[in-house]
């Protein structure tokens, strides 16, 4: 039976009492079962039990999933600092080592004091006079040596003719003449035969030197050996010294083994060190990779960016001779490291587009081991560093839409293994006294965090107004804070800007205009061109074949409906029925499906006898792109019952619906603005008093109405009925009841079958 709304069913108003005084709260509503799906996977400690929530955007998935984190990470224990040092054994291969949670930069801090006396130190020894006086004494012990030595071999190679010299390339053989060395130029001058002969002498002198050389028992090399012995032996009692404090503070074996070999180093590559080489002190230092506040209990970490760098942590590199070169310093940390002994949480479908991130991401998860590759780039870069992998023990929690997880599975086999567990955001939370009371306590504390003027009764009962149309539901409140949240900054900016002290529901009422007149330009056209006629719709008078069904368009946060006329045409047939939005792929999957059921049911009610024998073809005038959702269907089946019939359809009424096999008329989407578009439209174009809006009987719920439409309602200048199934909203259409209607069908098929069989 059809049924005419009042004015009290269209809307249902927020019922905190005037004496009602928020208290700012924090506490997380309407997301029980999400609340104890994360729990509980924060708890578990089973392996490769991480977690995917799942939500609409907007509800705070992410918000509320680091809220909830981080209030279970503040009672664990904070996970260990990582360094990495240099394996000065095989410095393509840094080591990392795990020291107490804060003690990571002391022990940094701690090794670059110490670097720095020892530079200081070692340059105070070497030109100390105790170490000046010793490396006399060695020096004069080998000048006599050497002197006897060069005396031997001058009387093995001395001839009339030819002798040896000292100069700043070695020992040489030179020509000689009266006994005077013949200097190059004297020597050119010479007669031929002359030069010559000297030449032959010198080619003997110099055999019988190489001869001498073989045979001599001295060690040129000795001096040096010695000199480096002293410097090696002093500056390793130096380093020994300077390192034994740092050694007996920590009892970490890694970092014993690190700190003994740093002194090796130090002792081992003396003269690079002394010679000021950065790249040689460089690797004596400690890079701090992640550091965990010992206080503050396990670490959070969103990843903001989806990339192997951001996960894995970065090698960074520097250009030295053409060469790409690196060192253990030069390493990055990535979310995997800043994560590590606590949650990482990332946003699903950026993971599921970047392929190479998650076959990362579930490498190391298997394997339990942060591993960074090392590469090779460029023409002349040498190949980097390969980190030795860091021990990996941490939760990944996933958030994304609700088709997330079922897109995850279907395209990954081993998402499944690793996401074992799931937590679902819901979209809205029931709507009762009690939690209208805990939905302005929430607000309240954005209020306060946001510093926001306050809020009086009325202004969070108008915003609990708006959050159960956001909900689309008179019994519910959206959980979609983001929104309600951008509309009290708003609201918040109108009262300051008059110079208010608090914010009552009229800002908020300007500052939804104000959103709706930045936003609707493209539904403020739409009407200007219907009133100009450029679009063809009749809102009053009677037509076969014809309907003004309600669609909605979406402009980002703005939606805004209006009727859009829906014709059809029948003709000798097959019992056909042709969607012209999907023949010209103008129509989407769920738009088709809903001309689908128009043929089943039409067969079904008028098919018992024999096969319908008519095709028809359905088509949404002056529309110029793509269509989808069944919302419209049951207007496409009163506009086909009425062209098959002949039976004139009421232009004042608009239809929105789907329906199913069976004739009844099913909830839609979107109920207040398909209402409100069609109202403007009427609005626009005049008044009559008889126009209205035809909707299912299960969308009442849904109804919140805006302010003008109640009103127009109320003064029964506009109407809303509601109906069941096609038969009542067919005769609210036409004036008939049923049975004249259905016979008018029933003949007009008769005739058909008689044509097709003539």
């Amino acid at each position: 039976m059809t049924f005419k709304l009042g004015e009290k069913f269209l809307y249902q108003k927020g019922t905190l009492k005037r004496d009602f005084k928020p208290t700012p709260s924090r506490q997380i509503i309407g997301q029980e079962k999400a609340l104890n799906a994360l729990n509980f996977a924060a708890n578990l400690s089973a392996p490769n039990a991480h977690l995917v929530c799942l939500g609409p955007k907007g509800v705070g998935r992410t918000s509320l999933t680091l809220d909830i984190l981080r209030q279970f990470a503040e009672n664990k224990p904070a996970p260990d600092d990582w360094i990495y040092v240099a394996d000065f054994n095989d410095l393509l291969h840094p080591t990392p080592i795990s020291l107490p949670a804060g003690q990571g930069p002391a022990f940094a801090k701690k090794m670059a004091h110490l670097i720095n006396n020892i530079q200081e130190s070692l340059k105070t020894l070497f030109s100390d006079e105790n170490y000046q006086i010793q490396l006399a004494h060695i020096r004069q012990k080998y000048v006599a040596e050497k002197q006897a030595d060069f005396n031997r071999l001058a009387d093995r190679v001395a001839s009339p003719f030819t002798t040896l010299s000292k100069t700043s390339n070695g020992i040489v053989v030179s020509p000689i003449k009266d006994g005077q060395i013949l200097v190059p130029d004297v020597f050119n001058a010479l007669p031929v035969e002359e030069r010559k002969f000297l030449l032959n002498e010198m080619k003997q002198a110099q055999a019988r030197l190489e001869k001498a050389l073989k045979e001599s028992t001295f060690d040129a090399e000795a001096e040096i050996d010695e000199i480096n012995a002293l410097n090696a032996r002093l500056s390793e009692k130096l380093v020994a010294k300077k390192f034994a404090p740092l050694l007996k503070s920590y009892n970490v074996s890694s970092l014993k083994t690190f700190l003994e070999n740093a002194q090796k180093y130090i002792v081992e590559n003396l003269k690079l060190l002394l010679a000021g080489n950065e790249s040689a002190w460089r690797l004596l230092g400690v890079n701090v990779l992640v550091t965990n506040n010992p206080r503050q209990g396990a670490p959070v970490i969103a990843l903001d960016h989806v990339g192997l760098g951001a996960l894995l942590g970065k090698i960074e590199r520097e250009q030295c001779a053409g060469s790409l070169i690196s060192d253990h310093t030069l390493i990055q940390a990535g979310a995997l490291h800043r994560a590590n002994g606590g949650f990482l949480v990332i946003e699903g479908k950026d993971l599921l587009n970047v392929p190479p991130v998650w076959q990362a991401l579930k490498q190391a998860l298997y394997t339990h081991k942060i591993q960074m590759e090392g590469a090779e780039e460029g023409v002349f870069a040498v190949k980097t560093l390969v980190p030795k992998p860091i021990p990996l023990n941490l939760k990944v929690v996933l958030v994304g839409d609700t088709g997330l997880y079922y897109n995850f599975a279907a395209k990954e086999e081993d998402f499944e293994e690793l996401f074992k567990l799931q937590a679902r955001f819901n979209e809205k939370m029931p709507r009762t006294s009690a939690s209208e009371t805990d939905y302005a306590n929430v607000l309240a504390d954005f209020v306060k965090r946001n510093q926001l003027l306050p809020f009086d009764v009325p202004a969070y009962n108008r915003l609990i107004e708006f959050s159960a149309r956001l909900a689309q539901d008179q019994s519910g409140l959206s959980t979609r804070f983001v929104r309600v949240h951008d509309l009290m900054r708003e609201a918040d900016f109108v009262s300051r800007e008059t110079g208010g002290k608090n914010v009552s529901a009229l800002e908020i009422e300007q500052a939804l205009q104000g959103r709706e007149n930045r936003l609707s330009t493209a539904h403020s056209e739409w009407l200007e061109t219907a009133k100009r006629g450029l679009l063809k719709l009749n809102l009053s008078g009677s037509a076969i074949g014809q309907i003004n069904a309600l669609v909605v368009h979406e402009l980002g946060a703005f939606q805004f409906g209006r009727p859009s006329r829906v014709t059809c045409r029948v003709r000798l047939g097959s019992g056909n029925v042709a969607d012209i939005e999907r023949e010209v792929s103008l129509g989407g999957t769920l738009h088709s499906k809903g001309v689908l059921i128009l043929g089943a049911y039409l067969s079904a009610k008028y098919g018992q006898e024999y096969t319908l024998p008519i095709d028809a073809s359905l088509v949404w005038e002056q529309s110029y792109s793509e269509l989808d959702g069944d919302s419209a269907s049951s207007a496409e089946l009163y506009a086909l019952m009425s062209a098959i019939g002949g039976i004139p359809i009421n232009q004042a009424i608009a239809v929105t619906g789907s329906v199913n096999q069976m004739g009844e008329i099913q909830a839609v989407g979107a109920i207040n603005e398909k209402i409100e578009g069609f109202y403007d439209a009427c609005q626009a174009l005049g008044m009559t008093g008889k126009q209205g809006v035809m909707i299912p009987e299960v969308s009442v719920g849904n109804l919140m109405l805006a302010e003008r439409v109640r009103q127009a309602v109320k003064n029964k200048k506009f109407h809303i009925w509601t109906v069941k199934s096609i038969e009542e909203g067919f005769s609210l259409l036409t004036g008939l009841d049923a049975t004249a209607f259905n016979k008018k069908i029933r003949e007009a098929l008769s005739h058909y079958h008689y044509l097709a069989k003539k």
